[in-house]
């Protein structure tokens, strides 16, 4: 089966690289990030480990950062759908890939950080 696998950096989205992934039936999204990383040694990730199971912490050296309250997310959407990606809670060893699908890690700011907060609050209409 076919996925598309993207990296947007930013609120704006920014798409920093997007690939075509061919994956077998059955594959998870922690499959395909895992096979962009070794297609392209400039994605290269690295995972916090909760409760025995990965979560993208690092990508290309772009990590997680908490005080800022920037995060890597990830999103999933359907190719042919003009729906807004939906972000994925579960683990990316937790979720099965369908033909079709998008995978975004998107590195942004969390919707609960201070800086997004006051950026809304300040923001004129």
């Amino acid at each position: 089966m076919t996925v598309q696998y993207s990296v947007w950096i930013g609120d704006e989205r920014n798409v920093g690289r997007t690939w075509r992934l061919r994956m077998r039936v059955n594959s998870t999204i922690y499959d395909a990030i895992e096979t962009a990383a070794k297609m392209d040694n400039r994605q290269k990730v690295e995972y916090n480990v909760v409760d025995g199971k990965p979560y993208v912490a690092s990508l290309n050296g772009k990590e997680d950062d908490p005080e800022m309250g920037i995060f890597w997310f990830v999103y999933l959407k359907t190719l042919s759908s003009y729906k807004e990606p939906k972000l994925v809670e579960e683990s990316p060893v937790d979720i099965k890939l369908q033909p079709n699908q998008e995978i975004i890690l998107w590195y942004k700011r969390g919707p609960w950080s201070v800086q997004s907060l006051m950026q809304k609050s300040f923001t004129s209409p």
